[in-house]
């Protein structure tokens, strides 16, 4: 069984037999078509080249060609069904290996084989057909986050908005939200692109910072982040936690430096203590008030002994 042929009895037989009975595939099936055995695994790893082993013209490389074309975007478009709405937008592997993981793996090996076509054989392909309802999902998702960056910039404002709707409208169309949405095909894809990579460059200054570039990039990522999502809450309560503990931290300290100045003003009004900047410290007044005793006490000794002393002397 050949690459192609083992896909299409996984999508066309085994997943719409699987979903007859359950939204979500089973474990021991997911497990059997990721870790199936080695015959399983040559053909997801192979590079979909079998089809030009025993071509000899260019006739028949085209018709080739073009066919395993048309089948890939089938067999993409029909995985692409499977995947809820609410996780096509993003085509990332997510850790779990769950029915998700699967239908997105799957997904990717059979895109991985539509860019070898392309590389290898890009004037074979049929540029007048659409492209896979996933590349035109991704590609609207590229516009929609280029789109502000490209818009909202001097340079492109300064050239007045007549010309602005013009030089636009393909990428406005391709992220609007209309049911009815006009099929993007190969030629019309590198078009789009190619626009998108200009608009892109005539609206940036000649010279673009690393930050910016990064703001690029942050922007990005940001219009990917699903903010009602379970783990981004979770995150962010995690954080408030973090913060709230740290700032009762802060308040408890506040609190026992503040009971700490009561406490020594409340003494200070008790034992009427005045502070005084150009009084002597407290040690050096002690000791010099223990040197005044220390003196007197001597004096009183000597006093003392005097007397007893005269006090002999006079009997």
């Amino acid at each position: 069984m050949n690459t192609l042929m083992y896909f299409e009895q996984i999508i066309n037989v085994a997943l719409e037999e699987e979903f007859e009975h359950s939204k979500e595939l089973p474990v021991e099936f997911i497990e059997a078509v990721l870790y199936g055995g080695s015959r399983h695994r040559r053909a997801i790893k192979t590079n979909f080249i079998f089809f030009t082993e025993e071509l000899s013209t260019d006739s028949e490389t085209l018709v080739a060609v073009r066919k395993h074309q048309g089948k890939l975007i089938t067999l993409m478009d029909k995985v692409f069904s499977f995947i809820p709405v609410q996780h096509q937008d993003d085509m990332a592997l997510p850790e779990e290996k769950d029915t998700e993981y699967l239908l997105k793996y799957l997904y990717l090996s059979l895109l991985s084989g539509l860019h070898y076509i392309e590389r290898n054989f890009s004037r074979y392909i049929d540029h007048d057909i659409s492209i896979p309802v996933g590349e035109r999902v991704a590609l609207s998702r590229r516009a929609r986050e280029q789109l502000p960056l490209i818009i909202d910039t001097p340079r492109m404002r300064s050239i007045g908005d007549i010309l602005r709707d013009i030089v636009t409208k393909p990428l406005l169309q391709l992220v609007s939200d209309h049911e009815e949405r006009e099929a993007v095909t190969w030629r019309k894809k590198t078009y789009l692109d190619k626009l998108m990579k200009q608009l892109k460059s005539f609206s940036q200054s000649i010279e673009l910072s690393a930050t910016a570039g990064m703001e690029v990039q942050l922007h990005g990522i940001l219009q990917r982040i699903n903010f009602n999502s379970a783990a981004y809450i979770n995150y962010m309560i995690s954080m408030m936690d973090d913060e709230i503990n740290e700032q009762r931290s802060h308040r408890d300290k506040c609190t026992k430096i503040i009971m700490q100045q009561r406490t020594i003003n409340k003494y200070v009004t008790e034992k009427k203590i005045a502070y005084d900047v150009y009084q002597m410290p407290l040690k050096d007044v002690l000791l010099e008030w223990l040197s005044c005793e220390l003196d007197c006490f001597e004096s009183m000794i000597r006093l003392d002994v005097m007397t007893q002393s005269h006090g002999h002397c006079m009997n």
